[in-house]
């Protein structure tokens, strides 16, 4: 895929840009504020934003490579807060390229769109489950920012290009 540029921001979109970023993929609005505060976090914890810009690589060297592992990181313990939240910020700085490689394989926007916005529904999800806002079920949405998982209508398809 090639290099992969974080800039000391882990590869992140700016605060400004992230409420746009996180409502495009479905993330509910009642978790906006949280993940934006979150990032700040993030930014200045150089164990948390080492362990992302270490594995953000990782993500993208294997987007289409649909026999290669990919490990996601273990999250951070402390805050709580960016633990169950810290996934996402790895799909989130991948996104540009996962976006790339739909673009070049003629993925239509509308099914990238509906695809990705899988990561808001997990949110959604871990809300309903657990109570508080996080990532339920961060291994499962690594086939769709592998390029591995589309939804096409209601259904998703395995679709290897």
């Amino acid at each position: 895929m090639g290099a992969v540029a974080t800039s000391g921001t882990g590869g992140l979109p700016t605060a400004d840009e992230l409420p746009e970023v996180l409502l495009d993929l479905g993330v509910p609005h009642e978790d906006i504020n949280e993940l934006v505060a979150l990032r700040g976090v993030l930014l200045k914890d150089p164990a948390a934003l080492r362990s992302l810009e270490e594995r953000l690589p990782a993500l993208v060297d294997v987007i289409g490579a649909l026999d290669e592992p990919f490990q996601l990181p273990e999250p951070p313990r402390e805050p709580e807060a960016l633990g169950r939240f810290f996934n996402l910020f790895v799909y989130l700085a991948a996104l540009p390229y996962v976006l790339d490689y739909h673009q070049r394989h003629g993925i239509p926007r509308d099914i990238s769109r509906r695809t990705l916005a899988d990561l808001g529904r997990s949110v959604a999800a871990h809300r309903r489950w657990k109570g508080t806002g996080g990532l339920r079920h961060p291994r499962w949405l690594r086939f769709h920012f592998r390029g591995e998982l589309y939804q096409l209508g209601r259904l998703h398809g395995w679709c290897p290009l």
